[in-house]
């Protein structure tokens, strides 16, 4: 979730937003092969705001453990269910 640069991208996340906001269950997917970066910050924070109301399942794929950074080590002491997928 991040700022739209277009329309079309605008509509998207608000899309993602509302879907959010009507469902029961939150599945948030971050790809641990990647540095973590603002994006992942917004999200996770967007989350958050809802975690009180609805599940929330978080999926880190590619996981390593050894190669969690600090911040998503954080979503592991959260009360999230947590996936790690890794090929």
């Amino acid at each position: 979730i991040r700022s739209a640069t277009d329309e079309i991208e605008r509509i998207g996340i608000e899309r993602s937003i509302e879907a959010i906001e009507q469902s029961d269950i939150v599945i948030a997917l971050f790809d641990n092969s990647r540095v973590f970066d603002d994006e992942d910050k917004k999200i996770i924070e967007l989350i958050e705001q809802y975690s009180d109301k609805k599940e929330i399942i978080v999926v880190l794929l590619f996981c390593n453990y050894e190669k969690l950074n600090k911040y998503k080590q954080l979503l592991l002491k959260k009360s999230y269910q947590l996936l790690l997928y890794n090929e």
